[in-house]
């Protein structure tokens, strides 16, 4: 688009090189010049007149930006960033897993540990740390394993959208009977 910049900021608000992941940024013509009246979020979303999308990604050497997470949905353990789509993405490569949710809850040691809540194929089974076929699950650091796993029958979501974890997050780590279909 024309008179647009996209850049990968990290969390100081510095410009990152290709290949790092970080918050996406924008500016130009299209980009709004403020909320009304709301000079504390306009700060906050706009800094200098440039949005900061929320979204997470980075930029390839040829100038392609991809998609990783959501900034609001990352999970720090232990200090480590850990990406909920990263871990779903791979818990659902198991044979035995149709949807996965996958968030952040306190945790007094570590500050956040990773809990995930599946949905299993009509006929499967497994078991909670049973899904170390997966090669990219077993290379996993200790901070992105999952401390805990919830199967659930299918997962809440609107019609036509993903497994929703948001409607986990409001009720760790005890599972209310609505999430339940």
């Amino acid at each position: 688009m024309f008179n647009t910049v996209v850049r990968i900021l990290d969390d100081e608000g510095n410009q990152l090189p290709p290949g790092e992941v970080g918050e996406i940024a924008t500016s130009g013509p299209m980009v709004v010049p403020g909320y009304w009246n709301r000079p504390d979020a306009t700060e906050r979303t706009l800094p200098g007149g440039e949005l900061r999308t929320g979204d997470v990604g980075f930029m390839d050497g040829d100038g392609w930006f991809y998609l990783v997470d959501r900034k609001k949905d990352m999970i720090v353990a232990a200090g480590y960033k850990v990406w909920p789509r990263e871990v779903e993405d791979t818990l659902v490569r198991h044979p035995a897993v149709r949807e996965a949710a996958v968030i952040g809850v306190p945790d007094p040691y570590r500050g956040e540990t990773v809990w995930a809540y599946v949905s299993l194929r009509p006929g499967a089974a497994a078991t909670p740390g049973g899904n170390s076929s997966s090669s990219a699950a077993r290379s996993w650091p200790p901070t992105s394993t999952p401390g805990t796993s919830r199967s659930l029958p299918t997962c809440r979501r609107p019609p036509r959208a993903s497994c929703c974890a948001a409607s986990f997050a409001s009720a760790p780590p005890a599972l209310d009977r609505a999430l339940y279909r």
